[in-house]
């Protein structure tokens, strides 16, 4: 279902949209941002803009969007959400831009090259001519971006729908608070206060400073921290991945009258959420796809000529095991040696430079973010994009790594030929690695 859109602010393009429990922000206001520390030039650059919320998108470029926000207190508790940044990362390409048809003929556009998100491009559209004006402008001066989107567009475009974008809004999506100079400084008075009314207590125990009675352990904060982001993240073991490989397989390429044209598995957190759509021939009856259907798998009829069958693939329930990650070093000898083993029989592998987790840092007792353990390794991510024929995935399926897939797609080439179709299926699958540095 198209999101509901909300504005944020009277005469702002800012947009908001609700969905599970989360509120998706379009519209930010980027900015590019030039040097390698991305956290610090961002929240700087948010706070020369007077902004109250801000979020950065980084690869080999980087930028920052922000926002002026006054968010009802019913909703302080919610997680906002750059709707740029999670299209990104749903999309796992450098580089790229969106298109997704909303509500009441709203059309949004985002575009991002080389990781960062591109100035004036995350806007929402009254119109599609609107929106096709301005992806005429971004081509113009972005030649050859790789399109996605759940709207046809010419020169060809892969599919991304809403779900997809929901899915991949995690903490790297996360819009974070700009102090302002005014509470920062009564941060400093209340904590000189705190100190000369509690300091006796810091020179007659070691323990991490209090408020009251609430301490703040600064490793246990950030493992905290950790545990929340695994937490919402689908994470998917090699037996999930092999089970959702083998429900594509048991997809019949061609029954009396229907023709497989593509199928999709989307990660949710019970598992792989899947849909077939077959297209009708001449000889084609419902009774005929129905009697096919495996146990447990729905089937819905557009009107006369189309269907869909739908299912779930179970998983195991756990979540990204942050806490016994493999190394980069690992990912670059053993994964990376696996893969080049096998390259031959697929048409494209793409494995991205690891980046640190754009995690947000958990505050001490005085609001003050605190620093990375010095004694922890890094966390970060890689961007891990397979594809090729769907009987080359039995080489990989049973591979160990932490990974959170984002999606897993078959195209067929060939619909009317059944033979055709069973050799020539193409399967694209799309996940974040996780791993130490």
């Amino acid at each position: 279902m198209p999101w509901q859109l909300e504005s944020a602010e009277a005469g702002s393009p800012l947009r908001t949209a609700r969905a599970q429990g989360r509120v998706l922000v379009f519209g930010l206001d980027w900015q590019p941002l030039l040097g390698r520390d991305v956290p610090r030039l961002a929240l700087a650059r948010a706070r020369g803009l007077r902004a109250s919320h801000y979020v950065w998108s980084a690869g080999q470029g980087a930028s920052v969007g922000c926002a002026r926000l006054r968010r009802p207190r019913a909703r302080r508790r919610e997680a906002w959400l750059s709707a740029a940044v999670a299209a990104r990362l749903a999309a796992g390409t450098p580089s790229g831009m969106v298109l997704l048809a909303l509500d009441a003929g709203c059309v949004w556009l985002s575009a991002w090259h080389a990781g960062a998100v591109l100035a004036d491009s995350d806007r929402v559209h009254d119109s599609r001519a609107s929106a096709d004006a301005a992806l005429d402008a971004l081509e113009a001066r972005y030649p050859g971006l790789a399109r996605f989107g759940n709207v046809p567009m010419e020169g060809g475009w892969q599919p991304l729908e809403a779900a997809q974008v929901l899915a991949a809004a995690g903490d790297g999506a996360r819009l974070l608070p700009v102090a302002s100079p005014r509470r920062r400084a009564l941060a400093g008075l209340a904590g000189t206060s705190l100190a000369l009314a509690f300091g006796w207590r810091a020179l007659r125990s070691a323990e991490p400073a209090r408020v009251g009675t609430m301490a703040v352990e600064p490793a246990q904060a950030w493992a905290d921290a950790l545990d929340r982001h695994a937490a919402g993240v689908p994470w998917h073991g090699p037996a999930a991945l092999a089970r959702a490989l083998g429900a594509l397989r048991a997809l019949p390429a061609s029954v009396t009258g229907w023709f497989l044209r593509d199928a999709q598995c989307l990660p949710r957190h019970d598992g792989w959420h899947c849909q077939a759509r077959y297209a009708r021939g001449t000889l084609g009856r419902n009774l005929d796809l129905v009697a096919v259907a495996p146990p447990g798998w729905a089937v819905h009829f557009d009107l006369l000529d189309g269907a869909r069958l739908t299912w779930v693939v179970a998983h195991d329930g756990a979540g990204v095991p942050w806490r016994r990650l493999g190394s980069a070093r690992d990912t670059e000898l053993v994964l990376a040696s696996r893969l080049q083993r096998h390259a031959r029989l697929f048409s494209a592998i793409r494995l991205d430079a690891w980046q640190v987790l754009p995690l947000a840092p958990p505050a001490d007792a005085q609001g003050a973010a605190l620093t990375w353990p010095e004694d922890w390794p890094a966390v970060g991510t890689r961007q891990l994009t397979v594809e090729g024929p769907l009987y080359a995935y039995a080489l990989l399926q049973d591979w160990e790594v932490a990974a959170a897939w984002q999606s897993l797609q078959l195209q067929v080439q060939h619909p009317s030929d059944a033979a055709l179709a069973a050799r020539r299926a193409t399967v694209r699958l799309q996940g974040v690695l996780y791993e130490k540095h």
